[in-house]
């Protein structure tokens, strides 16, 4: 996936384990990859957002849309 985004391995993990904040560019690039809306990606950042507990809150639904960005474009674990 890193190499499909065009940035090292380590900024994908710091995103992934909500660490290191998604600029614009980022997210349109992840957007491409996986032939998904921005507008999805974003809607759930919002959600993450509205969580009360937002460090354990981030990892649940960051682990959760990880899962379902790999159900909605299984031919892409391929590529990664």
């Amino acid at each position: 996936m890193a190499e499909r985004l065009g940035v090292s391995q380590s900024v994908v993990s710091e995103v992934e384990s909500a660490s290191k904040s998604v600029s614009m560019d980022l997210l349109e690039r992840y957007s491409d990859a996986l032939k998904v809306k921005m507008s999805n990606l974003v809607f759930f950042a919002e959600e993450l957002e509205s969580i009360p507990n937002p460090s354990r809150g981030k990892t649940i639904v960051a682990k959760r849309v990880l899962e379902f960005l790999d159900r909605i474009a299984p031919n892409d674990k391929a590529d990664a």
